[in-house]
């Protein structure tokens, strides 16, 4: 501790027989009298950073050599415990400059960052002035080295053009822990954190590295927090936004005093004009309005006949259908089916299979085709089923029916009597051609 003693007032100078830090101290130093040596200055309540260099003051009183050593004792320890930081320079020297350490390689939890620490200068130059010590009288503080983690938008920053598609390029520099991305209209609110995150459309990037990242956008998807996949972004006007860990250990958007964030101007957000912005290999689905990697399923659609239509009995008609994802030796089986009882009622005209090439020619059955006992012909109505195999004929791998019903007419229709290229009750032949027939 000092020593403090009356008869001497010393005012920021150096005289002789000791030495005085730069602020007013009272002390005595009678010649042959005790030696001390006095911390003045880190004396408490200070508050350094680690790395930091310092000033130590110190007074001494009939010491000559040398000073042997300045240690740092952490406050529950006792002398010459801490860790020695200079040794072994002049004594007339009353204000010393040293540096802190930028790490502490002690395992002991008392020389965490955050702890409390005291100076102790002690002189060890002969027997007789052996162990002459003195510590600040009260703790300061080190903690860790402040480093600038504020989070800054390199590009873009303002009056860009990202295309949906491509890959657009977003990098920042600064952050702690992670860095966020986000897209932000004031159109939109995300209440996921808190009022000030109000704006934000959507995150671009969840875990990006702090310090110095990028991250390359397809200018269409955006997450929510928890990493869910959120609708593609509409063309338009945004802002691209940074987000980082405050020293609070906040992520949030505003306030700067306790959020960790930075803005950019305006960017404007194009539409592709190819594949509705999709990225090669994406399709774009008109039933999601999202893109998305193709399907492999293998499927099959009739494109006609699929309803409503009318023919003739024994017509001869097209077939077609379109597939995708089919094993290039698929095979095609149709099938012509009552309506009411779908059963294969007439496949006479084609063979069991045909190949799967997107039509095919069907004679549509004639009145004389079905026996006694088939399923009513004429007037009724009537659907085709088409059924898509692999290399096994067994099992179906995709199969369609036609969206509604036909119907089969009559192959004779009366003419009205006052047709003059037939005579009354004959008929016209959509079978034969003939226009009039008894």
């Amino acid at each position: 501790m000092k020593k403090l003693l009356a008869g001497l007032f010393v005012f920021g100078f150096l005289f002789v027989g000791f030495q005085v830090y730069a602020e007013t101290t009272s002390v005595m130093c009678p010649p042959g009298g005790a030696p001390f040596v006095t911390v003045v200055t880190p004396n408490g309540g200070e508050v350094y950073q680690a790395g930091q260099e310092i000033t130590v003051g110190f007074v001494t009183c009939n010491l000559s050599g040398n000073i042997a050593e300045i240690n740092l004792i952490p406050v529950d320890m006792q002398y010459g415990q801490g860790i020695t930081l200079e040794k072994d320079f002049p004594s007339v020297n009353g204000l010393h400059t040293l540096t802190l350490p930028s790490t502490f390689q002690l395992t002991s939890d008392y020389f965490s960052l955050g702890k409390n620490f005291k100076i102790e200068v002690m002189f060890g130059g002969s027997a007789m002035n052996n162990n002459v010590s003195d510590l600040s009288d009260d703790t300061f503080t080190i903690r860790a080295a402040s480093v600038d983690t504020s989070v800054s938008i390199i590009a873009p920053n303002g009056g860009e053009v990202f295309t949906q598609g491509d890959s657009n390029r977003i990098s920042w520099a600064g952050g702690k822990n992670k860095v966020q991305i986000a897209l932000f209209s004031s159109s939109n609110q995300a209440g996921t954190y808190a009022a000030n995150h109000m704006g934000i459309a959507g995150y671009i990037e969840l875990n990006g590295k702090p310090t110095s990242g990028f991250t390359t956008w397809d200018g269409i998807t955006l997450h929510d927090l928890d990493g869910s996949k959120l609708g593609a972004v509409v063309p338009g006007s945004y802002k691209i936004v940074a987000i980082s860990e405050s020293e609070a250990g906040n992520y949030c958007l505003g306030d700067v005093n306790s959020c960790n964030s930075n803005i950019t101007e305006l960017i404007t957000v194009k539409a592709s004009s190819n594949n509705n912005g999709c990225l090669n290999g994406e399709v774009f689905s008109s039933a999601t309005q999202e893109c998305g990697l193709p399907s492999t399923t293998p499927s099959i659609t009739i494109i006609s006949p699929n309803g409503n239509e009318t023919y003739q009995e024994g017509q001869q008609i097209a077939v077609t259908w379109k597939s995708t994802n089919l094993p290039s030796d698929a095979k095609i089986r149709i099938v012509f089916n009552y309506a009411s009882d779908l059963k294969d009622s007439f496949n006479a005209s084609l063979p069991y299979f045909v190949s799967n090439t997107g039509s095919t020619i069907y004679n549509l059955p004639k009145a004389s085709d079905f026996k006694s006992g088939s399923y009513p012909f004429i007037g009724k109505h009537y659907e085709f089923i088409i059924y898509a195999y692999g290399s096994s004929s067994s099992t179906a791998i995709a199969a369609d029916g036609s969206d509604n019903v036909f119907t089969i007419k009559s192959a004779f229709a009366v003419f009205p009597t006052t047709d003059t290229s037939c005579s009354a009750g004959q008929k016209f032949s959509y079978l034969t051609g003939k226009p009039c027939s008894d």
